[in-house]
């Protein structure tokens, strides 16, 4: 029956044990199916493309739903899976954008990838302690999600698990996560407050960007890095505490940061990567320790409330376009440690009066 666009009933006899992949595929105009408790298999992209089918139920003695067997079934409003099934396959539900909520069972053990992604109309979903894995995108673009707890079952938060959920302002998150994936947060532009258990060792890059409404997190002391990008655009974030557990702090991790207004960096840093702080226009003070060798191209490029800054003598390089736009910067003490300044490091500097050079090699 695929691309059957005008069929809008059928009535499955009890006869039939199995729906094949395709079978219904993108029959538009179909409205009400029965599916009756004999078929325990249905095929991949089954009913993918139904865009007005309002509900349907799952058949109990189904243990998996397939890949895109739901994919853009736009009307769909209800589902009801049966206590049977133990995973929820790959893109499932993609882009199911009138779904409002839906009840995971205790059976489920695993929800694979984008399995919910694009369910823009989803505003709760409740995942029980059976659930182990949670895949990349599962509930990525769900913009009326407001709220979502991570059960303890689970280990990892994957890579843009909740990407572009606009609208999620509370993510509770258990002692047992020990990873949280690149771009899991992206996006989260109403999340405001997140606390990061000690559990946890390993952010990935990007991950809490453009989260425009974060003013605290909390960063454990179980982490050793601060990845690239990590909290790029976090335009609330006012103070943050990096421990001095943190050896590595990526490029442009803290960039565009805006209301961000005193940064310490901790001893157990050597490098200042570049474009760490760029942009962070509301920065007024930062500490760098002695421990620091290298300031890279275009670190606080763009931070116009600056008006000091120390150079310790363990710095022996400033990089490219370091300083740039540095506007309210007045004197430069750079130490005799420093061999190298790089093109434009201090470009724009427009009140920059005086600089202090002890022995530089090259600039």
């Amino acid at each position: 029956f695929c691309e059957c666009s005008s069929l809008t009933q059928i009535s499955i006899p009890s006869t039939v044990t199995e729906i094949g992949e395709y079978a219904f595929y993108k029959c538009s105009s179909l409205t009400q199916i029965s599916i009756p408790l004999t078929v325990s298999e249905i095929g991949e992209y089954a009913f993918y493309g139904c865009h007005s089918i309002t509900q349907i139920s799952i058949p109990f003695s189904s243990k998996k739903i397939n890949r895109n067997i739901f994919g853009e079934c736009s009307s769909l409003t209800k589902i009801l899976i049966p206590l049977t099934v133990t995973e929820i396959g790959g893109y499932a539900f993609y882009k199911c954008s009138s779904l409002t909520q839906i009840s995971i069972p205790f059976s489920v053990t695993k929800i694979c990838e984008k399995a919910f992604c694009g369910c823009s109309s989803l505003i709760q979903i409740l995942i029980p302690c059976s659930v182990t894995v949670i895949e990349e995108y599962s509930f990525s673009g769900c913009t009326s999600l407001n709220q979502i707890e991570i059960p303890i079952s689970v280990t990892k938060i994957a890579n843009n698990l909740f990407e572009n959920c606009t609208k999620l302002n509370k993510v509770l998150i258990p002692k047992t996560i020990t990873s949280i994936g690149d771009y899991s947060f992206y996006n989260c532009s109403m999340l405001n407050e997140i606390d990061i258990p000690i559990s946890v060792n390993s952010i990935g890059k990007n991950t809490f960007e453009m989260c425009t409404s974060l003013s605290k997190i909390t960063i454990p002391y179980s982490l050793k890095t601060l990845s690239n990008c990590i909290f790029v655009k976090c335009s609330s974030l006012v103070n943050i505490e990096i421990p001095n557990s943190i050896e590595y702090i990526g490029d442009s991790a803290f960039c565009e940061c805006s209301s961000l207004k005193i940064i310490i960096i901790p001893k157990s840093i050597e490098t200042i990567n570049n474009g760490s702080f760029q942009n962070c226009s509301n920065l007024t003070k930062i500490c760098i320790p002695m421990s620091i060798k290298s300031i890279e191209s275009f670190s606080f490029k763009g931070c116009s409330l600056l008006t000091e800054i120390k150079i310790p003598s363990s710095v022996n390089w400033i990089g490219n376009n370091s300083f740039e736009g540095c506007s309210s910067l007045k004197i430069m003490n750079i130490p005799s440690s420093v061999t190298s300044i790089g093109l434009s490091a201090f470009k724009d500097c427009s009140n920059l009066t005086k600089i202090e050079l002890s022995s530089i090699n090259e600039i």
